[in-house]
């Protein structure tokens, strides 16, 4: 590939405003990629890249044994083009990037978004004050390679999530939810549900949705797909804890497979696992309530918008 000169390279412009003749260089979000074989070890990417701008279509030649999918963070050196309607990238130089750091974050964190480190952060903090082999499972996925995926990846909805901790971001905002749900049914029917097991549904779903296995084929439904993920994942990080006979194992699967539907589509709760339901609740719950945010131009997400909406008298979890 043609590398292009450092000293040819200005301050790459925001994505929304880029012009015909353009020189880019920058990290960016891959939000779409189609690759195309063209002989033996040759191969062609029609790639949809984002910032926390917007969104610009990019074509790149590929070398042998490595292929940009959705999800993934790319830094790219190119010319602006103009195909048909459209800009076009036309790229000169590809590669992967793992996890952006310095002024790559100020490129693709939207404004007001908290950075993926504090995220997880809280995140991890939410997790040592819960207890039991749950908690373990927990501490052990957030420091594998599957925290690493939740902490940085920029999510395949919006060009608004096209930043990096968009699915993190997601997840501490159900998380902050469920602190205060929590709190409220341990004082008014203490033993009914155990937190362990919500906040280990809504990491495990909000992780699974980052593979695109997650989405699923014609009819199987979004929420079968995630399943398929999530019992995956738990067999993963299971075997990287001490044998006890599969009981951890058994118990997650359950709570992922628990239905939290019956077959007329009605709301269902398994008597012996109703952390199910509740986790269903608190995910529709915060999609519209972010939905409404962004309908009145909040800004910040779903940190600053859960922040103020924290039911709990304390703002901590009961035991």
């Amino acid at each position: 590939m043609n590398e292009i000169e450092e000293r040819d390279v200005k301050e790459s412009p925001w994505l929304a405003e880029v012009l015909a003749g353009m020189r880019l260089e920058g990290v960016y979000a891959v939000l779409r990629a189609e690759t195309t074989e063209h002989g033996e070890d040759r191969w062609s990417a029609a790639l949809r890249l984002g910032d926390a701008t917007g969104q610009l279509r990019a074509r790149a030649w590929l070398e042998a044994g490595w292929a940009p999918q959705a999800g993934q963070f790319v830094r790219a050196h190119g010319e602006v083009e103009v195909e048909g309607r459209h800009l076009i990238l036309v790229v000169g130089a590809l590669e992967a990037v793992f996890e952006p750091t310095g002024a790559d974050l100020r490129r693709l964190l939207a404004v007001g978004a908290s950075p993926p480190d504090v995220l997880m952060g809280r995140v991890e903090d939410l997790v040592r004050g819960l207890d039991g082999p749950i908690q373990r499972f927990l501490a052990v996925l957030l420091v594998s390679e599957y925290g690493l995926r939740l902490k940085w990846h920029p999510g395949m909805g919006s060009v608004r999530e096209a930043r990096p901790g968009a699915v993190l971001e997601r997840c501490w905002s159900l998380l902050r939810l469920a602190r205060s749900v929590c709190a409220h049914y341990a004082e008014a029917h203490p033993g009914l549900i155990r937190r362990e097991r919500v906040v280990a549904g809504l990491i495990l779903r909000q992780l699974a949705g980052t593979f695109p296995a997650a989405v699923g084929g014609p009819g199987t439904g979004l929420v079968g797909g995630h399943t398929a993920v999530c019992m995956r994942l738990v067999d993963a990080v299971c075997q990287r804890l001490p044998d006890d006979g599969g009981r951890l194992a058994a118990e997650l699967m359950r709570l992922v497979l628990c239905p939290s539907e019956g077959a007329n589509g009605h709301a269902w709760i398994d008597p012996q696992m109703p952390e199910v339901a509740l986790m269903r609740l608190i995910e529709r719950l915060e999609g519209r309530l972010s939905m409404l945010a962004r309908d009145r131009g909040v800004e910040g997400g779903g940190d600053l918008f859960t922040t103020q909406l924290d039911f709990s008298p304390k703002g901590g979890m009961a035991a």
